[in-house]
């Protein structure tokens, strides 16, 4: 059970980044990411009505490890929301979840403790060996797209490529201890808490590289109608981190990080679909 609810999750994900993709493009990536994250904490407030008081007193016991996973979620973001502007969405989808898939479960295994059977690692290597087969083959079939992103020179090329290293490491760190806090604490809470203290943490970001840099260097201004479709945008990743929080819940971290890496087809059909990009 706890895998199909994995793949829900993984689904919901490539769904809301390669929708965002589009603003990640557009505007600065780190207000991109900050307002995502303050539009996912309006967008979840409302369901936390049916959330009993004593949970929330539960999971601020782990505020401090909410704080870490939410400054490396912040960088994570950071770092692949500049790789849209060099990569094809589903490229950068996919090397970007490789990444954070070994990074997890290697945190999972090495840290972690989690023990694997064969059967299992099995699993692990037979999933990541077909999202790569299919990928490589939807990257390299057909027209490559006009976007202006994807005409990037080599330097560019390889920044993005960086960039997605980047958000595997930072991601894959944040999400493996956010596994072992969601077996602690209410999913729902927990979603709130980490994607709201992420954008948080961007307006901060943005606030520091605006104090050494300059007012333009700031957050960038952004309409009601702008934010209003990052939220829409976004919304898809209230099930992707319920769902993952859920799934780790009910069973292998290491599993749960290897099964989400499925999203790297739907990023892939996504995006040909709204952007024409393969």
């Amino acid at each position: 059970m706890y895998i199909f609810i994995a793949v829900v999750a993984a689904s919901a994900y490539a769904l809301q980044g390669t929708l965002m993709a589009s603003f990640y493009r557009k505007m600065d990536p780190l207000s991109a990411i900050s307002y995502r994250g303050l539009a996912l904490g309006l967008v979840m407030l409302p369901l936390l009505a049916f959330v009993p008081v004593e949970q929330f007193y539960k999971t601020s016991s782990f505020f401090g490890h909410i704080l870490l996973c939410a400054v490396l979620a912040a960088l994570g973001n950071w770092l692949v929301a500049n790789s849209y502007k060099s990569l094809p969405v589903g490229v950068a989808w996919a090397l970007s979840e490789s990444f954070r898939t070994i990074t997890a479960i290697g945190f999972a295994i090495l840290l972690l403790h989690e023990a694997l059977n064969p059967y299992q690692l099995g699993f692990i290597a037979a999933l990541l060996v077909c999202v790569s087969i299919l990928c490589t083959s939807s990257s390299s079939s057909g027209d490559s797209g006009k976007d202006p992103a994807r005409n990037a020179n080599p330097a560019a090329t390889y920044a993005g490529i960086a960039f997605t290293m980047g958000f595997g490491v930072f991601i894959g760190w944040s999400m493996s201890l956010i596994g072992t806090v969601a077996r602690e604490c209410n999913p729902l809470v927990l979603a709130f808490e980490w994607e709201f203290t992420i954008g948080l943490i961007g307006v901060l970001l943005a606030w520091g590289r605006r104090l050494f840099k300059g007012k333009e260097y700031g957050l960038a201004s952004i309409s009601r109608l702008s934010f209003g479709k990052i939220a829409l945008y976004s919304s898809p990743t209230v099930i992707g981190t319920y769902g993952f929080a859920v799934a780790s819940q009910m069973g292998s971290i290491a599993i749960v990080s290897a099964v989400l890496s499925v999203s790297t087809v739907a990023a892939a059909i996504i995006a040909y679909l709204l952007y024409k990009e393969r």
